[in-house]
């Protein structure tokens, strides 16, 4: 649950900001337990997509329901769909507990989320959608596998990824899905991020989103930063004029750096005053009597 989790504060941080996007929210959720009609090994199951997918482990049942939902969300033809899931211990083995990973099929789409992870401090590492390991989730029943074949426990991540992408067809290029761990074990607790349950990764979405589609009600990415483009004056209006003119080349991080140098610049402006009468040159520093302390010991003759 905790995919879950991360993604209903992402959807309360977007929607309390009342950020101008059309936010739809799917939660896909089961409940995995033995009954008289639970799946088994092998099943061959009918997806929502209309895929069949032969059941190679149960255990591995969050992205059967993730597959439905992105199917489902694939069907708007949304301009974006994220999902996150605690969905391999392969991506913790790989980066450890405190780096999500994620997958994409669309750079321009990681470049932003890359970019807002480097300014919320929030740390995110994109892997690889390597399609020759598709062939490990061949099947000769079904359309495809759950899981990989044979004696291949390497890349499991990565795996789980590619069964995901099928179900989000090309029409939706801008796809971002999250492994992520979203616990913070004992002994691991730093400044920010308690022991215990933790949504990584979910200020780098917020940021993302809110730089991808305008801030909302109080300005632009978390935290309230100015507004991105619009300056008269200052590093932004410099950074657009270079752009303009082929000086400079459109690069995510160094838009990020000139954002914040525009923040200063504004903050600089605002607080800066001219003295009403010109300066003459001569700066005067009123004189303070500091009383000299008692030693704290005596001579004696």
């Amino acid at each position: 649950m905790g995919g879950a989790a991360l993604v209903l504060a992402l959807a309360h941080v977007l929607m309390s900001r009342a950020a101008p996007l059309r936010l739809r929210v799917l939660v896909p959720a089961v409940e995995n337990s033995v009954s008289g009609d639970a799946y088994r090994p092998l099943d061959v199951l009918q997806s929502r997509a209309g895929i069949t997918v032969e059941q190679g482990n149960c255990d591995a049942e969050g992205r059967l329901i993730l597959a439905d939902a992105l199917a489902d969300a694939a069907s708007d033809a949304p301009d974006l769909i994220i999902d996150a899931a605690t969905l391999t211990g392969a991506a913790r083995a790989a980066l450890g507990p405190e780096l999500p990973a994620v997958f994409s099929r669309d750079d321009a789409a990681w470049a932003q989320l890359e970019a807002a992870s480097l300014q919320q401090s929030d740390p995110l590492w994109r892997l690889p959608l390597h399609k020759g390991y598709r062939r490990l989730l061949d099947s000769k029943v079904a359309d495809i596998g759950s899981v990989s074949s044979g004696d291949t426990p390497q890349g499991g991540a990565i795996v789980a990824a590619l069964f995901l992408s099928e179900f989000v067809p090309p029409s939706c290029p801008a796809w971002l899905h999250l492994d992520t761990g979203a616990w913070v074990g004992p002994g691991a607790a730093r400044p920010g991020r308690p022991e215990g349950g933790e949504a990584l990764g979910l200020l780098a979405l917020a940021a993302m989103v809110e730089a991808r589609y305008g801030g909302g009600r109080a300005g632009g990415g978390v935290g309230g930063d100015a507004a991105d483009s619009g300056a008269t004056e200052g590093p932004r209006a410099l950074y657009d004029e270079g752009l303009a003119n082929g000086t400079y080349r459109a690069d995510p991080l160094q838009a990020v750096t000139v954002k914040k140098l525009q923040l200063l610049y504004d903050e600089l402006r605002v607080s800066y005053r001219r003295p009403s009468r010109p300066s003459s040159g001569l700066t005067i520093l009123d004189s303070v009597a500091v009383k000299q302390p008692k030693s704290s010991w005596c001579a004696r003759a």
